[in-house]
């Protein structure tokens, strides 16, 4: 996993919920010494490094670790796009550093123009960027599905392959695409209803998708595997996962980092939303707690949302509230390259005890975490750390 070969080594994997994807960085070592294993006369700065993968090359890593275990099976380690113009070079050392990303890479350098998209309210569609059916309300998931790449058999129009980009897979209209948008991962029902909204147009495709799931406080993402994901935080989930693993003083190399966070910092959230509908231009307001509970803290404003159901303004008012006020940010460091075992958004619990005599002052068993970011980064020592940010579960009560 350190050396790829003589010439390549891993620099970094890094997966994180901010950024909405996995990065890899990888060190291009230029060879100097010939096959028959005299010095090779390389003039500096003439190296064949920088051109060893080229722009879009897909990049695939696997991988046989485990936890202090013999080899097993391959895992699926990174798999992503090698970035335009993203290499580091160095002339005396003739050696240069390529940047990898999964798919939200691509959409950052991606173009699209201004669409307006519509729900005619049972007439007859006369655009693709028209929703009229009864059972295919307008929401806010499908006009991603639909910048993105679907199959549109229904309404009034003949139905067609329709996308903005070329990165969906449809064995019959785009068997070169990459990118599968499965129901599994791509939360449609529960998405926003809207009648009118308006994609305005951006040479940052991928800010322009997180702006539409900020705005119904959904996740958007790549996993290590390259597969999309827009879905709520699973910690709101009607079912939630089981962890998949507990952390504990046995998994980790050095003490780990507690943020003790104000559980009072918010207050009180407050959303305002644009309605559609019968209505038009009508303004809906959720406030949560309605009343607030404490003095201090800030409040916490949100404006120019799209929702036309106060139920669910109100319910996404109730999940931020929760979720800003949670206790504990940790974050954590285990040893080797375990964290290519994880996932964003996995849940884990930690168990972890101490008294005063060591320092510790924590008393968890199974505390109930949600991974936000993991950085692996191999070394040429015991084989490197995965460092995880962990951010503490904090559920609505019933």
């Amino acid at each position: 996993m350190l050396d790829i070969s003589d010439d390549l080594r891993i620099a970094r994997i890094n997966g994180s919920l901010q950024r909405g994807g996995w990065e890899c960085r990888i060190t291009s070592l230029s060879p100097r010494d010939a096959p028959d294993g005299d010095y090779e006369d390389v003039t500096y700065g003439e190296t064949a490094s920088t051109d060893i993968f080229q722009p879009w090359q897909m990049i695939c890593l696997k991988w046989r670790g485990g936890f202090g275990t013999c080899p097993g099976a391959q895992r699926l380690a990174f798999k992503g796009w090698t970035i335009p113009s993203r290499f580091q070079f160095d002339k005396p050392s003739s050696c240069s550093e390529f940047v990898a990303q999964t798919s939200d890479g691509a959409l950052r350098k991606g173009w699209v123009q201004g669409i307006s998209f519509v729900d005619t309210l049972g007439v007859g569609r006369t655009s693709y960027h028209d929703f009229s059916n009864a059972s295919v309300n307008m929401r806010l998931s499908l006009l991603v599905r639909h910048i993105l790449g679907y199959y549109d058999n229904y309404g009034d129009l003949a139905a067609a392959w329709i996308a903005h980009t070329n990165m969906v897979y449809d064995a019959a209209n785009n068997p070169h695409g990459w990118v599968a948008l499965t129901a599994a991962n791509m939360d449609y029902a529960n998405s926003v209803r809207v009648d009118l909204y308006n994609v305005r147009e951006t040479d940052n495709l991928w800010t322009r998708l997180r702006e539409m799931a900020r705005n119904e406080f959904y996740e958007i993402l790549f996993d290590k595997a390259d597969n999309m994901h827009y879905q709520p935080h699973p910690m709101f989930g009607a079912v939630l996962p089981a962890p998949v693993m507990v952390f504990d003083e046995d998994f980790c190399v050095v003490p780990p980092t507690v943020e003790v966070r104000d559980v009072n910092a918010v207050r009180q959230v407050k959303l305002h939303s644009v309605r559609d509908g019968a209505s038009d231009g009508d303004t809906l307001h959720a406030d949560f707690p309605t009343l607030p509970t404490f003095t201090y803290g800030k409040v916490l404003d949100i404006s120019r949302l799209r929702c036309n159901v106060l139920a669910t303004l109100l319910r996404w008012a109730t999940r931020k509230y929760y979720f800003e006020n949670r206790e504990h940010t940790v974050r954590w460091t285990a040893p080797g390259l375990c964290g290519l075992l994880f996932e964003i958004l996995d849940r884990v619990s930690i168990t972890y005890t101490g008294t005063s005599a060591n320092g510790v002052h924590l008393d968890w068993l199974e505390k109930k975490f949600w991974i936000h970011e993991i950085d692996v980064t191999p070394d040429d020592r015991f084989g490197g750390t995965s460092t995880f940010l962990l951010e503490e579960e904090n559920l609505i009560p019933d």
